[in-house]
């Protein structure tokens, strides 16, 4: 069982939204500050050791993720699909 992710990338950050772990971002950026805004990601560069227990403290994120619900190909495919 995943317990919380450490990466830089931004696709990670997505799909912890998705999976609803948290993940700590070894960036001092991100192009994708919803995750830091709606609290599941947090940046840390290279200071993963100090920010170890903000991660591993309430495992399970459940926020609304920023990044959507899931459902874009249904949605694209409901669109192409004359009905």
């Amino acid at each position: 069982c995943v317990k919380f992710a450490i990466s830089d990338s931004g696709g990670i950050q997505e799909e912890c939204a998705a999976f609803g772990k948290k993940v700590l971002v070894c960036r001092n950026i991100t192009e994708r500050p919803e995750g830091i805004e709606a609290g599941f990601a947090k940046l840390v560069d290279t200071e993963v050791k100090s920010h170890f227990n903000w991660a591993n403290d309430d495992l399970q994120w459940s926020g609304e993720n920023p990044y959507g619900k899931g459902d874009a190909a249904k949605k694209i495919i409901d669109t192409l699909i004359v009905k």
